[in-house]
């Protein structure tokens, strides 16, 4: 009977015959051509004639692993498993699912090391994915708490084990329930931060915003509102012009309390709201004025002349000079600068300390290259500062200079309210004798006389309406999914409602809505995962009142990327919903 199947044997595959025991041995085919596996066949002829039959598992040229926790607990293996024994072991981890963990051998050899680095992390996520390719790991998910959060972010920092790469590790703090955020400001001057804060890097830099005398109880929690830190930001600086009060952020809606330090920050807060248009925006205040200063007047009494003229006083002995009591040295020579052109801020010149150098380079975003720490500047220098560069941040170019002691700003506003509301915070600046404010608005172009332009479709002027606005949706990539499924966070909702009243301007135009993945996992499941998660924001928009007979779900996986896919900043970029308007309708 040996002989007979011997025949069946395709290249590749080994036959070795002791006593009564059979062992099989296959490899791969490495021609491209498709074969049809003789093993089962053999196997089935030789079990049937009482031989044992032993099969190594076949080589696998691109070996991969991974684990995905699932919201309800249970992790997912897929891949491969060197041997019967490791795919048991890994069965008995809780929640364990090994359905989809198939045999093959070509394992790296720190196969085990990296898979047990990968469930050490997803025992501390409420959901996540963990992937093993060749010897490079990749890591993304959700922590289960914000301690959770902070262990896994010092293990990230530390590194994979010896021999492996870990190429992608990204770790979303928990999601807050009712994401609330407060800056408290007492009578005192010392600010108290609380509530939820989205990562360290954000704490630090509102840290850095609210000044030396802040304090954070903070923790750190996702579903922060979109542009939470540069709101924070605003809010921090509006909180400076009061002599005490609060900020806070309730959901999407942030509401500034308390008492203006002098009339002048109070008009300049109400200047800010209107040429940022924050009521616009959610933002409410209620700021009371500072309580009047009363003026006393000393009774005058006539004083008689003594019939004898007193004895002399001795004259009281000068008090010695108290060395604390000295007065700061300024240094004529010092200076500081910070240009704005084509959106972009160079700072230059000389700070106080290296936390005011790090707080205005948080402040601006800009190049600090040219700036250094020195001492010699007044005491009121950084306040200067940070006003100037809040005024020039709102200019289209501009500088802002200081020397000899005056600060001057000078640029183009991008309109007349945006000019007259810079004006009004010089003004209301503590010491506005210091300052010097140039601020002119472009001239007015006079139209050119043309003839009258064509006039567009009733249908291709509604889809018109929609192409802007969804391609600015789909450049800030504002969906998220749970990891590794086509679940939508609930910090997407309000996005998800931003596109429903985008599609409301081109109610009868044909829609693509376009998922796309980066290039971890096989191409298969990447293309199944970008059609479902496609889907998902369809049934999302179905809820909202869209009609689906206008929606079409289009999967690309990973064939379309935007980005490299080498880098964890590419891959996130090319993790995508893309939103298409087509010129037609359904």
């Amino acid at each position: 009977m040996i002989k007979d199947l011997i025949k069946w044997v395709a290249p590749g595959l080994a036959m070795a015959l002791a006593a009564t025991t059979i062992c099989l041995t296959s490899a791969a085919a490495n021609d491209g051509a498709q074969r049809l596996d003789p093993a089962p066949l053999i196997v089935a002829q030789l079990q049937s004639g009482g031989s044992i039959v032993t099969l190594d598992a076949p080589r696998i040229a691109d070996y991969w692993v991974s684990a995905t926790l699932q919201p309800g607990g249970t992790i997912v293996f897929d891949g491969y498993a060197p041997d019967e024994a490791t795919r048991q072991a890994l069965r008995q981890f809780q929640g364990a699912d090994i359905s989809w963990l198939k045999l093959g051998s070509g394992a790296p050899g720190n196969y085990r090391p990296a898979v047990d680095f990968g469930l050490s992390v997803l025992a501390r996520m409420s959901e996540g994915r963990f992937a093993l390719r060749q010897n490079v790991i990749t890591i993304n998910g959700i922590a289960r708490s914000s301690a959770d959060y902070q262990a896994l972010r010092s293990t990230i920092s530390a590194g994979a084990p010896q021999g492996l790469v870990l190429a992608q590790a990204e770790i979303t703090a928990p999601v807050a329930a009712n994401f609330t955020w407060t800056a408290t400001k007492s009578a005192g001057g010392a600010i108290l931060l609380s509530g939820s804060v989205p990562s360290p890097d954000d704490e630090a830099a509102l840290l850095a915003r609210a000044g030396a005398n802040a304090r954070t109880g903070m923790t750190y929690a996702s579903g922060a509102p979109n542009g939470f830190s540069g709101s924070a930001q605003t809010a921090l600086a509006l909180l400076q012009r009061l002599s005490e009060g609060r900020i806070v952020l309730e959901g999407a809606a942030w509401t500034l309390t308390g008492t203006a330090k002098s009339p002048a920050d109070k008009a300049a807060i109400e200047a800010e709201f209107t040429s940022k248009q924050l009521a616009a925006a959610g933002w409410s205040m209620a700021i009371a004025a500072p309580a009047a200063t009363v003026a006393t007047t000393a009774p005058v009494t006539t004083p008689t002349a003594p019939e004898t003229p007193p004895a002399a006083e001795p004259a009281a002995e000068a008090p010695a000079p108290d060395p604390e009591q000295n007065p700061v040295i300024i240094d004529p020579a010092y200076t500081f600068s910070a240009t704005r052109a084509e959106g972009q801020t160079v700072l230059s010149g000389q700070v106080p300390t290296d936390a005011d150098l790090q707080a205005l380079a948080t402040q601006t975003g800009g190049s600090i290259d040219a700036l250094s720490v020195a001492a010699g500047a007044p005491d009121d220098f950084v306040a200067n500062a940070q006003l100037g560069l809040q005024q020039l941040a709102r200019m289209t170019d501009g500088r802002l200079n200081y020397g000899a002691d005056v600060w001057s700003l000078s640029g183009t506003a991008p309109d007349s309210v945006t000019a007259d509301a810079i004006k009004a915070a010089i003004a209301a600046a503590a010491n506005p004798a210091d300052w010097t404010a140039t601020i002119a608005i472009p001239e007015p172009v006079a139209a050119p006389v043309a003839a009258a332009p064509a006039t567009l479709s009733a249908a291709a002027a509604e889809v018109a309406a929609c192409v802007a606005p969804l391609a600015d949706f789909s450049a800030r990539n504002a969906i998220l999914y749970q990891s590794g499924a086509a679940v939508i966070t609930a910090a997407s909702e309000p996005a998800l409602d931003e596109l429903a009243a985008d599609l409301s301007a081109c109610p009868d135009a044909v829609v693509h809505i376009e998922g796309h993945t980066d290039a971890d996992g096989d191409d298969a499941s990447n293309l199944a995962l970008s059609v479902a998660r496609a889907e998902a924001v369809i049934a999302a928009l179905v809820t909202r009142g869209v009609n689906p007979d206008r929606l079409y779900a289009v999967g690309y996986g990973e064939s379309s990327p935007m980005a490299d896919n080498e880098t964890p900043a590419g891959k996130r970029l090319n993790r995508r919903i893309v939103v298409t308007v087509l010129p037609e309708h359904y």
